[in-house]
């Protein structure tokens, strides 16, 4: 056992002063007898002598500090990752000296074989695959260090669960899953020897991302539009819409300019000089219709309460995705803001992909 000795500490002034025995020091002194005769070379008579020593119980000290040393020893034990049947009894000597209640020595103990379960676990699954002789590495240091094989099971789940994440992290950081990685995926957790299940949440996403990839590089799934369109027009998204033009508007006029008056007679006045008028104007957002907004591969159809609008995709100059719609710059005439609560994100995908098809 490789327990690392301490010095004691110093006194403080009124202990040198009084004689009193520093109670720190009693634990202290515990710990350096273990480092030297291990555990089980530790008897009742030893600890009481001690206790005498410094006129205090050795379960009186700070539970924080029993705790710790309690803790230090199991990690020199595990150092080997192995626990010895004559380790686990010293283990057991060790908490009745140092008045552990038992659940807190269990959970001491718990935590540090996991510790060192999950630690050789990660090292394992590191390169994406888990051979038979490592599986067999691993059970056999879960019954090594006394962890529970549900503990053991738990422990690598976790582990396996974290690796796949951080592969798929990388993944879909461009919001696209292509084929090759989905395949890819589940080939990890096979290597790992874990089920590639996914909450609900999960899966829909990776759905969405598995559409994007096929946008940008495969065939772009075509909808129902149920209405008519042209030979060859493919319709790809449809949604409700609000229709706005921006448009300039009067707000008022401002007159100005030097102008004198000069009396002619009485109560009558002429004006010299000349008077400007100023036309203070703004640009503003006007709704102009409601309808039911289509777009396919050649235009972007609307169809309206008052009336349809086409605008054809080779005469979009620019557009930009807003989380409530789109702007769309046109080459002439009014460019519209095309207002919805649809996805916009797979709107702008599925334009930008029609727009790109055209060239």
């Amino acid at each position: 056992m490789k327990l690392q000795r301490q010095t004691l500490k110093q006194p403080s002034f009124l202990h040198r002063m009084f004689g009193r025995p520093y109670r720190p020091n009693l634990l202290v002194e515990l710990r350096n007898m273990i480092a030297s005769h291990d555990i089980d070379g530790i008897s009742a008579d030893h600890v009481v002598g001690l206790e005498t020593t410094y006129k205090c119980q050795v379960a009186k000290t700070a539970l924080g500090d029993r705790k710790h040393l309690f803790q230090d020893v199991l990690n020199a034990y595990l150092g080997d990752q192995y626990l010895s049947e004559r380790e686990r009894t010293n283990l057991s000597w060790l908490r009745e000296i140092l008045g552990l209640p038992h659940d807190v020595a269990q959970q001491i103990r718990e935590e540090a074989v996991a510790s060192v379960f999950r630690s050789q676990a990660e090292s394992a699954v590191s390169d994406g695959k888990l051979s038979m002789e490592q599986q067999e590495a691993l059970t056999e240091l879960a019954d090594s260090i006394a962890l529970p094989e549900t503990m053991a099971a738990k422990i690598y789940s976790e582990v396996a669960g974290a690796r796949i994440q951080r592969y798929l992290d990388g993944a879909i950081a461009d919001q696209q899953l292509s084929p090759e990685q989905d395949e890819e995926l589940r080939a990890l957790a096979r290597n790992l020897r874990v089920s590639a299940t996914m909450d609900s949440a999960t899966q829909r996403t990776l759905d969405r991302y598995r559409l994007f990839w096929q946008i940008e590089n495969g065939e772009v799934p075509e909808i129902d539009a149920d209405i008519h369109l042209f030979r060859g027009e493919r319709c790809f998204f449809r949604c409700d819409a609000a229709w706005h033009e921006l448009k300039q508007v009067t707000r008022r006029l401002n007159y100005g300019g030097p102008t004198m008056r000069i009396k002619i007679m009485k109560g009558v006045y002429w004006r010299a000089g000349s008077l400007g008028v100023q036309r203070v104007t703004e640009d503003v957002v006007k709704h102009l219709d409601d309808g039911v907004l289509f777009l396919t591969n050649k235009r972007i159809l609307f169809m309206g309460r008052r009336r349809n609008k086409n605008i054809r995709l080779n005469r979009i100059l620019d557009f930009e995705i807003y989380s409530n719609g789109v702007q769309i710059e046109k080459d002439a005439g009014a460019s519209p803001f095309l207002e919805t609560s649809a996805d916009m994100e797979l709107f702008g995908l599925l334009l930008g992909r029609a727009i790109r098809d055209l060239m």
